[in-house]
This record gives C-alpha cells, structure tokens and sequence, in this order.
C-alpha cells in the first residue's frame, strides 16, 4: 500500500467490480463520488465534469493507506463546498427519533419521516462505499443506503436480515 496525505482537492480512484472503477474527490471532510464509472483512465478535467453522486465521510485510513490512489489534484469549485453544506442526521434509539445536524452547529429533534433524502452521519470504509457504488451502477438495493433512507443507520437490520426482509416484500 502506498502511504498518501489527505489533499482537499485530490482526486481518488475507486475500483468497482468487473475491472470498473470511478472517481471521487476529497472536500474538507467528506469526499464527493463523481457518476463517472468507466474501465478507461479519465484525465481530471473529465472527471470533475461528471456529476456528484453523494458525498459522504469516509475513515482517513482508506486515503492514507491507499486503498484508493489519489491520480491528481485540482481547487475545489465553490459549489464543491455545497455537498458539505448539506446537513446530515443521527438516530437516538432512545428517543426513537433522528436528530438532523446542520453544518454550523444547529440541531433539530425530528422524526424518521423527517430524515427522507438526508445522509447519515456515518463515517464509510472504503469496501461499504465500493459496494454502495457497485450495487448503485448493477441497479440493486442497498441495505445501507435502505438504512439510511428510513432513518436507522446504525442499528437497522443486519445485511442478511435486511436481504431476508426484503426479499419477502418482493414477492
């Protein structure tokens, strides 16, 4: 593995299955997924005319480590800095009720309806992120992302209970 410094602006590349990979870029604390799956090499003038998937955090280790190569560099645009504005939430099991967290502090106690589109304040490795992108391009459900859609990013059902569950609404 290849030992990289986080670089606000670095481009990454993501493997994917089948010889695939994508793209993303480091923000200040998230990292944005470019929609840009290919098995070519893009330059990083292609890659940031892609558009934003999500953006999410994901652990430090998986850039510093190099798990995910950082290819280049570019500033960041100032709409960049939107996907980062973008307030995110966190579930409190005991108030059973999610708590949107927005970017200067504020807080709001909602309820799971209330936390529709949002993302979770869950910090990603980089095999959750691969599969969430690999499962996004094969067009299949993932039970993170189906967490996180009805507010339970952390104590939702296990994969194989999720799978279980989802396969029996499928019938």
């Amino acid at each position: 593995m290849k030992h990289q410094k986080i670089i606000k602006g670095g481009i990454v590349k993501i493997p994917l299955e089948n010889n695939f990979h994508t793209y993303g870029r480091i923000l200040e604390c998230d990292i944005a997924f470019y929609d840009s799956r290919t098995q070519k090499e893009l330059s990083v003038e292609e890659i940031i005319k892609k558009s934003v998937l999500f953006s999410t955090a994901v652990y430090d280790y998986v850039i510093k480590e190099g798990y995910w190569l950082i290819i280049g560099k570019k500033p960041l645009e100032p709409f960049m800095l939107e996907f980062e504005q973008k307030p995110v939430y966190t579930e409190d099991i005991f108030l059973n009720k999610c708590i949107i967290h927005y970017r200067g502090g504020e807080q709001k106690i909602v309820n799971r309806e209330e936390v529709q589109g949002l993302e979770s304040c869950t910090v990603w490795t980089h095999t959750s992120i691969e599969k969430r992108l690999n499962d996004f391009y094969a067009g299949r459900l993932n039970w993170q992302v189906e967490n996180i859609k009805i507010g339970r990013p952390m104590t939702g059902p296990l994969e194989a209970e999720w799978l279980k569950v989802n396969s029996q609404t499928q019938k």
